[in-house]
């Protein structure tokens, strides 16, 4: 069975087979006797960076590759828009720019007859954006270069300079302006959703107002506050959850 485990558990395991491969390419490309004298620091670094990169670019393509031929989980088989069930259609070319560079692999594709639109399962478990083909550190270096730079063309030449990332003045102000567009709709959401709340509290006419940290959690020893509060950060459906799976667990002790 598959399992997920952190880098640097990984790393530790792995250690041993890859100093191993380190020693076998550092004799093929520098010989028996090693690297040479004189050799610049740059040249070692730059050689081995390549290799990283290439190392890394295969990893992620294969597992890729390997994960588009295995059967889709029944959750990734429904259409996002309406929830409806997809059809399988031939495969297309995914290329996606990572932190060591452009990889492709031949994805799954779907189809949905109501939505008529097409659906990838992997971006979906990838958790990648369907159009931008940029893995989300990739992104991460765009936003911040172009929120941070005066001009989309100074972030343009900080990416490559920075981050070795080659990519148009033009799509990184696309980019830019597209997910800040996002970024200002969904804070309008949230106004208007804070609005809302203010407006029915001020219907409702409370003599006084509380909120969740006011709360006596003394009379309820199963219920741990800093817990609930910490919950509460994450939308009211997870603590109510919380709540009341704590108030059923009370309640059975009692009887």
């Amino acid at each position: 069975m598959a399992t997920k485990t952190e880098p640097n558990e990984i790393l530790q395991s792995l250690a041993p087979q890859l100093d191993a491969v380190a020693k076998n390419l550092l004799q093929q490309v520098y010989g028996e006797e090693g690297l040479p004298w004189g050799t610049p620091f740059s040249e070692l670094e730059n050689v081995s960076m390549e290799l990283t990169h290439h190392l890394a670019r295969s990893l992620m393509q294969q597992a890729a590759q390997n994960q588009a031929a295995q059967e889709v989980l029944a959750e990734y088989e429904v259409c996002p828009g309406c929830s409806k069930a997809v059809e399988r259609t031939d495969p297309q070319a995914r290329p996606l720019t990572t932190r060591a560079g452009e990889i492709q692999w031949e994805e799954s594709k779907r189809y949905c007859r109501k939505c008529r639109r097409d659906f990838f399962p992997q971006v979906k478990s990838f958790q990648l954006d369907v159009d931008l083909n940029f893995s989300l550190s990739i992104l991460q270096k765009i936003i911040f270069s172009g929120a941070n730079e005066r001009s989309f063309r100074e972030a343009w030449a900080a990416l490559e300079v920075l981050a070795d990332l080659k990519i148009s003045t033009q799509r990184v102000e696309r980019i830019i302006k597209r997910i800040g567009t996002e970024r200002v709709s969904e804070l309008e959401v949230a106004a208007r959703s804070t609005n809302a709340l203010a407006n029915r509290i001020k219907q409702a006419q409370f003599p006084m107002e509380k909120g969740l940290e006011d709360y006596d959690f003394s009379a309820i020893k199963s219920i741990s506050k800093q817990k609930v509060l910490e919950l509460s950060q994450h939308g009211w459906f997870v603590l109510f959850a919380v709540t009341q799976a704590s108030l059923c667990d009370n309640w059975k002790s009692i009887n």
